[in-house]
């Protein structure tokens, strides 16, 4: 294989993130795309999505202020299980949005669901051993499920109530599950589920207003959700022993996606804060009530869950940084594929003929169709065929008067095309270049000789013969 091959080949590996053998950690490259800064003094990981084509997750390493690349290629909303160790994901890859499980850093993925409907807001039971998501019905209805790893009892379906039942988390105590609907409309509510009656309540009460995307506290107390209607919403905390709500964010526009720290002393949104249909990620100290903004990037972040802080490797600065794919220019450059479509040693961006692995170049007879001339053609030379006939070469084994033997090589050569002889006598090949009609090439003994050739056209082989054995000739001259 090419150097360049493998050199696509690193690089795809470096970003489904290798380890380093000698410390066990996982190795993560930077994300330039995305600034960050850290004020207030948070720590740990924070998950994002960011909303670029294809999508991709980051972490956001708040104490060493920069986002670390994990998951490429259409993968969002990862959320981090309760000890920190485990991930689960949504992944577009396929025709059905599908969720997955694995490590923390993205490695060793077990794929949850598997079925021709879409799911996604996967997050964890408390023990880490189950993933709770909604699956969207043929009807558009959305109902929420639970999946057990490693076990073979499957699914279970948690909820038939009809509508759209999304965003699940289980709280600490592992009995309730806050979830948002929009069965009630108008409007989205924010719901608890009691996993051990299966009985249902939407305590916020009746609004204009929406409810939705709720996350449980750290001790189970509290749920943060977003509130509001149009563009103007913000988030609020519900207390779930003395059932009141309080205002937590009064910014400009929309507030999403919040989550706690493990501490319990700060919660990360995304907001955006100039209306347009970008957002940032920013955070609230829970003590004083500022808001500082924590990473920005050309594209929209969402989706957040905060982790505590794990140990890894950075194995390169993304040179590449508005690529979702690429964190090295590799053959073809920044946001240019390194693709080779055809298999013939050549990625796309440098091949004039990315579909046809015969020819590099359009040539005479363009893409497609081959450029040796016929000896039936007497147009000329192209086809509609990709495979032509041509004259193929004529060659004799014979001697000299002196007995030496020859073969004797007639060639159809031309200004362009030319053949690549190759002789095999025993263990060893010979090789000669035919520029000329006819050629003589001395040989050492006529025993076990067996010939091939290659048609060379404009420089770049076309066709290769198959090996043929040769039989010195009856009158021998």
């Amino acid at each position: 294989m090419r150097k360049y091959k493998w050199s696509l080949v690193a690089l795809l590996l470096s970003i489904v993130l290798p380890y380093d053998t000698a410390r066990g950690d996982p190795i993560f490259s930077l994300d330039s795309d995305i600034s960050v800064s850290n004020e207030l003094g948070g720590r740990g990981l924070i998950a994002v999505t960011v909303e670029s084509t294809p999508t991709r997750v980051v972490y956001i390493d708040l104490e060493n202020q920069r986002a670390l690349r994990v998951l490429n290629d259409d993968n969002s909303w990862l959320m981090f299980s309760p000890n920190g160790e485990k991930a689960t994901f949504t992944s577009s890859k396929s025709k059905y949005d599908q969720v997955f499980a694995a490590d923390w850093d993205g490695s060793n993925q077990v794929q949850l669901t598997n079925n021709n409907l879409n799911h996604g807001n996967p997050s964890w039971t408390r023990d880490s051993g189950a993933v709770v998501y909604f699956e969207e019905n043929e009807d558009g209805n959305k109902e929420l499920f639970q999946t057990m790893l490693g076990s073979a009892q499957g699914r279970t379906r948690l909820t038939n109530f009809g509508g759209r039942n999304t965003t699940p988390q289980i709280s600490p105590t592992s009995d309730l599950i806050t979830y948002s609907t929009d069965r009630l409309s108008p409007g989205w509510d924010v719901c608890l589920l009691d996993l051990r009656s299966r009985e249902g309540s939407c305590p916020l009460g009746s609004s204009t207003e929406s409810f939705c995307r709720p996350q449980w506290s750290p001790d189970g107390i509290s749920i943060v959700y977003s509130r509001g209607a149009d563009d103007k919403v913000d988030l609020f905390t519900f207390d779930t022993r003395s059932q009141k709500s309080l205002r937590l964010t009064a910014l400009p526009h929309k507030v999403y996606d919040a989550s706690w720290s493990p501490d319990g002393q700060y919660v990360a949104f995304v907001h955006n804060e100039d209306g347009s249909a970008k957002y940032v990620l920013r955070v609230i100290r829970l003590s004083d009530g500022i808001v500082s903004t924590l990473a920005r990037s050309t594209h929209s972040l969402r989706y957040t869950s905060w982790t505590a802080t794990h140990s890894y490797t950075v194995v390169r600065e993304d040179s590449c940084p508005t690529d979702p794919i690429k964190s090295e220019p590799g053959t073809c450059g920044c946001e240019v594929s390194d693709i080779d479509s055809d298999l013939d040693g050549l990625p796309d961006c440098e091949d004039s003929c990315p579909m046809d692995s015969l020819k590099f170049v359009p040539g005479r007879c363009g893409c497609g169709n081959s450029d040796l001339i016929s000896s039936l053609d007497q147009g000329n030379g192209c086809t509609d065929s990709k495979i032509v006939t041509y004259a193929p070469l004529e060659i004799a084994l014979k001697k000299d008067k002196r007995s030496h033997l020859y073969l004797l090589v007639t060639a159809p050569v031309g200004s362009t095309v030319y053949y690549l002889l190759r002789i095999r006598s025993g263990d060893k090949i010979i090789e000669k270049i035919l520029k000329k009609p006819r050629s003589r090439v001395a040989v050492r003994r006529a025993r076990n000789i067996s010939v091939s050739y290659v048609v060379i056209v404009e420089g770049v082989p076309r066709y290769s013969d198959d090996w043929k054995p040769l039989k010195l000739a009856k009158n021998g001259h």
